[in-house]
């Protein structure tokens, strides 16, 4: 999903939630998709995904567990007219 985004600076961010038991896997198909419609819905020429995924705790558990995460994974709108990667 879709959890934050700037037209202006062209920087989408997409992300998924878990728990400490689960272990998804980011469709890295499905989000360069849902990346690039909102871009080009935007105006620009395409997205590209920043290289890192960021993971933030977000319900800390004893003994400095983490019962649950964010995953978020950033991507760059691509400027109409710039060069194919």
């Amino acid at each position: 999903m879709v959890t934050e985004g700037s037209r202006a600076d062209g920087v989408v961010s997409l992300a998924y939630e878990h728990n400490e038991f689960q272990r998804p896997e980011l469709n890295q198909a499905q989000a360069d998709d849902l990346a690039q419609k909102k871009c080009v819905a935007w105006g620009y020429n395409g997205a590209e995904s920043f290289v890192s995924k960021r993971t933030d705790c977000l319900s800390a558990r004893g003994f400095g567990n983490c019962g649950s995460r964010r995953v978020t994974v950033e991507y760059r709108c691509k400027c109409v007219g710039s060069p194919a990667s």
